[in-house]
C-alpha cells in the first residue's frame, strides 16, 4: 500500500500527471477491500473511475465495497455498471 501511496503522489505532481492512471486507484482500492477498510476502498475507486470510466475492474471492486458496507442499491448499480455477469454452469459436466 505504501508503494502504491508513492506512485501515486509522485504521480500528481503536474509534470507527471498524465502517469497517474485509474489501474494505481484501482490496486489501492483492492488492498483498501482486502483489509476490511471498505470507506477508503470506495474513495480509491471512485478515483479510478473518475481517471478511466471504462475501468469495468474499479466498478466490480468497488461494488463488493459496497456491499460489504450493506448498501446494496449502490453495490448492485456499480455490478450492473461493471459488466461482469458470472457465467452459468452445467451441473452434469462438474466433477464431484
Amino acid at each position: 500500500l505504501n508503494d502504491i501511496r508513492k506512485a501515486i503522489s509522485f504521480s500528481q505532481n503536474p509534470h507527471c500527471q498524465k502517469f497517474l492512471d485509474s489501474d494505481l486507484y484501482l490496486v489501492e482500492g483492492r488492498i483498501f477491500n482486502e483489509n476490511l477498510s471498505y470507506d477508503e476502498a470506495i474513495i480509491s475507486l471512485t478515483r479510478a473511475i473518475e481517471k478511466d470510466p471504462l475501468n469495468f475492474d474499479a466498478y466490480l471492486e468497488r461494488a463488493i465495497a459496497y456491499f460489504e458496507k450493506g448498501d446494496y442499491s449502490l453495490a448492485l448499480f456499480d455490478y450492473l455498471a461493471s459488466g461482469f455477469r458470472p457465467k452459468q454452469i452445467d451441473i452434469e459436466k462438474v466433477e464431484t
